[in-house]
């Protein structure tokens, strides 16, 4: 015996909407989500990338590695990282030649980095973090102990810190 229903399948037009308005809200979301998380990582990419040039200076230290400032190839006094409040959108990795620790106008310049999509530093003045091979013995701002801060701010305000001891540990933290 068979029983024989009047079954039609499909969606109804209804179903069909509810469906597509659900997507589209889940998608929206999911848009918006992504461009604030892509714009706090430009900002957390950008600390963790002064972090490691901090570190490719303390390799370099180490390593006891030779630059060429002027004609005589020599191991410098110092490889350091220089933040100036004067010139927010970047830093210089030296080579400090005059033994003070400190970058100055007459110390040779490795690398100019610049920060990316409207990164900025905001820290006051100047943060210098120098390594002195063989050891390396760690400068900050000329000084063999305590600890220094850079703060890396992007337009909409968020920060990252970038925190240097006299042990030469380098810590990253969302503020």
């Amino acid at each position: 015996m068979y029983l024989c229903f009047n079954v039609k399948k499909g969606f109804t037009l209804i179903e069909l909407i509810v469906s597509i308005a659900i997507i589209g809200f889940v998608s929206t979301i999911g848009i918006v989500n992504y461009r604030s998380a892509n714009k706090s990582s430009v900002l957390q990419i950008e600390a963790y990338k002064a972090a490691t040039d901090i570190r490719r200076a303390q390799n370099m230290a180490l390593g006891a590695i030779e630059f060429n400032f002027n004609p005589p190839l020599r191991v410098p006094d110092a490889w350091g990282v220089n933040f100036d409040s004067a010139s927010a959108d970047r830093y210089v990795i030296f080579t400090d030649q005059d033994n003070n620790k400190i970058y100055n106008s007459g110390d040779g310049i490795f690398a100019t980095i610049n920060l990316k999509n409207n990164i900025t530093l905001d820290i006051a003045g100047n943060v210098n973090v120098a390594f002195a091979p063989p050891d390396p013995t760690t400068y900050l701002n000329g000084l063999s102990s305590g600890e220094v801060s850079i703060m890396l701010k992007d337009q909409a305000g968020n920060k990252y810190e970038v925190k240097v001891n006299s042990l030469g540990l380098i810590d990253v933290n969302k503020l």
